[in-house]
């Protein structure tokens, strides 16, 4: 009877632990300092060759990771796609008539990076930095053109809880592309729906 005490006390002891751990692992899951998934819209100025700014709209998703309470991994991937007037290889830079041809642009960004922010009980400001690489395409009449180029992104933003485990997501960041002397900055802003988990 007397070894019973103990090892019953041990037992209910162990089951304690593991319901709460499972109470904060699912508490964890409805808060804003939780892995999430972002989907939205997005809008950018790319750097293309011929020297233009276009303005390119389209979608940015991203995956975070939490291994902290205040930080993550990310994983960002975004499309934007629009259309700007180029100047025809064989045309000098006086513009007869004809050269200027409209052509479509799109710009992918891939990048990776660390996140870190603060999560109150209805807001969650934060700030990354995100590494990867921007592939730009410019095709038109007479011209194609598709390269690669480092890029890095310094931004920040804020989620809004909406519901439980939903959050609206305000997302600005400066992009820059290249490397040395061709280097170039672009901002890029993306809202959109968060999914915690």
């Amino acid at each position: 009877m007397q070894c019973r005490g103990p090892s019953g006390l041990l037992r209910n002891s162990a089951l304690e632990i593991i319901f709460s751990c499972l109470l904060a692992t699912m508490g964890a899951a409805q808060s804003l300092n939780s892995n999430n998934v972002f989907a939205g819209y997005s809008f950018t100025e790319a750097n293309v060759f011929s020297g233009q700014h276009p303005k390119l709209n389209g979608w940015n998703a991203s995956l975070e990771k939490r291994y902290f309470p205040s930080f993550g991994i990310v994983l960002d991937l975004s499309g934007h796609y629009g259309s700007t007037g180029i100047l025809k290889p064989a045309c000098t830079t006086t513009l007869p008539s004809g050269c200027l041809v409209n052509s479509s642009v799109n710009e992918y960004l891939f990048q990776f990076g660390v996140r870190a922010g603060y999560a109150g009980r209805r807001f969650r400001p934060f700030g990354e930095i995100l590494f990867g690489a921007a592939v730009i395409g410019q095709n038109g009449p007479g011209v194609t053109d598709r390269w690669s180029v480092l890029a890095e992104t310094l931004g920040g933003g804020i989620d809004v809880r909406i519901r439980r485990r939903l959050a609206w997501r305000l997302d600005a960041g400066m992009v820059q592309s290249g490397a040395f002397v061709a280097q170039s900055r672009s901002l890029r802003a993306s809202s959109g729906l968060v999914v915690h988990f």
